[in-house]
């Protein structure tokens, strides 16, 4: 995820947002966040940043990654932004529904920055400094407690993934209930957040999915 978004950023001169946007939208970031083999497996993330262009019908020269001794803010912002979404296995699409892919890149650079100073600071004798390949644990936690705050305060003022498939597949709440078996009076609890649907039996989940016609997944917050 790192080296993706440095490389379309700086060696393909793509604009960050646009490309972040292309990456949610064909799908490449549901199957990276579900840890599809098909793109874990040995993939690195230049060959990741060619499909997600190629799958937006989006073609480009090819050229070979640049290697730096330092780490651009992009950089940090993908490092950060893949190890929370794997730590929280909130789809991609819900983070930056939540926070903007340039303020996580303001967030890292700043935080890029502080650790630059300390270094400088404990260090002063040094003659050249270089960006250490690992993001400060204190940093990332403030990265990751930001985020956690902005997609709380988007959830709790937005529609339930439920409530949304619910609509748009023509269901009302009783008539989910009659296909599914699930309790109607559970589907009004799971839609205005009284009950987590993050932990509802396995066997509800794939009964309102099979209704509605999602993946299962689809429905978690």
């Amino acid at each position: 995820m790192a080296h993706m978004l440095d490389f379309a950023v700086h060696d393909l001169r793509q604009d960050a947002s646009a490309f972040f946007e292309l990456f949610t939208a064909s799908g490449i970031a549901d199957m990276f966040g579900n840890g599809d083999i098909r793109l874990t497996a040995g993939t690195s993330g230049v060959e990741l940043a060619y499909k997600v262009l190629g799958s937006s019908g989006i073609t480009t020269e090819r050229v070979s990654y640049r290697y730096t001794s330092g780490r651009t803010r992009e950089y940090w912002t993908g490092y950060a932004l893949g190890r929370y979404q794997a730590e929280r296995y909130i789809p991609f699409s819900d983070i930056i529904g939540a926070v903007s892919l340039q303020e996580m890149i303001t967030m890292c650079d700043g935080y890029r920055e502080a650790e630059i100073r300390s270094i400088m600071d404990s260090m002063s004798w040094m003659d050249t400094l270089t960006i250490p390949d690992h993001m400060n644990e204190d940093h990332y936690c403030k990265f990751s407690s930001h985020i956690d705050d902005k997609i709380a305060s988007a959830r709790a003022s937005s529609d339930t993934r439920l409530k949304r498939l619910r609509i748009r597949s023509g269901y009302s709440q009783s008539g989910l209930a009659a296909a599914s078996g699930v309790p109607v009076r559970t589907i009004q609890q799971y839609e205005q957040r009284q009950k987590d649907i993050n932990k509802a039996a396995f066997e509800s989940i794939i009964k309102l999915a099979a209704a509605i016609g999602c993946e299962p997944s689809a429905l978690m917050e």
